[in-house]
């Protein structure tokens, strides 16, 4: 036996020195990962921003049926906008 797999560097020296070590693809680089932060931020920005506007737009649709037609009607239409939003 080789003595088995490497655990990393001990010293301050050491995990300084990885930090400085160049890497071929920068996926850790300190800019890389502020850039994936800020995606996934925008990310759940635009969720809850579909969610808020789907969740409007089926009040503007509900308050304008209701007028105007049956419930049994408008309780039917909400369940094709429900499925057709959500699919």
């Amino acid at each position: 036996m080789h003595g088995g797999l490497s655990t990393g560097p001990k010293t301050a020296e050491g995990r300084a020195r990885v930090r400085q070590a160049v890497t071929k693809h920068g996926r850790y680089s300190i800019e890389y990962r502020e850039l994936q932060r800020e995606i996934r931020e925008m990310q759940a920005r635009m969720r809850l921003a579909a969610a808020t506007e789907r969740s409007r737009f089926m009040r503007q649709i509900y308050l304008k049926l209701a007028k105007e037609l049956p419930a049994s009607t408008i309780e039917e239409l909400r369940a094709m906008v429900r499925q057709r939003l959500w699919e």
